[in-house]
């Protein structure tokens, strides 16, 4: 298994979800997510990185160091004021897009990579319920290069 870093593994994955039809990755970084502007909001997705985990492995310079680094997607859908139920079950169906997306079989999404759903995390809708907001957390296990 070759390197990747962990910044290559976040921009891997949003490249992944970008090719979903309608999708747009936010301009701003996942913890400020809300601060998206209306316009690229609906259906809009950032992603982070929360933890990395060193595996029990050698840590060798030359392998590069074994990790589990937790990814986490958060994304949103507007909710129609007129049927907003038929908005929340379309937000679980980008919800069950992202997460196909991003386990399906894919050479340059894997190369040097191993996804793993691991939970999803959260399915909020906003106070005036105008949003619902997703997080989707993938266990992803790589080698962070050393040299």
């Amino acid at each position: 298994m070759g390197t990747l870093t962990c910044s290559a593994l976040r921009a891997r994955i949003a490249t992944q979800i970008a090719t979903i039809s309608g999708t747009k990755l936010s301009p701003h970084p996942m913890d400020v997510f809300a601060m998206t502007a209306n316009t690229i909001y609906h259906k809009g997705f950032a992603v982070g990185l929360l933890t990395s985990d060193p595996l029990p492995d050698r840590q060798r310079p030359a392998n590069g160091l074994a990790l589990r680094t937790t990814v986490r997607v958060r994304f949103a859908y507007r909710l129609s004021p007129k049927d907003q139920v038929s908005g929340y079950d379309s937000a679980l169906d980008l919800e069950e897009d992202i997460i196909q997306k991003l386990l399906e079989s894919n050479a340059t999404l894997q190369a040097s990579l191993h996804i793993a759903l691991r939970a999803v995390a959260t399915r909020d809708v906003s106070d005036a319920a105008e949003w619902f907001v997703g997080e989707i957390d993938f266990d992803c296990i790589h080698r962070l290069p050393l040299t």
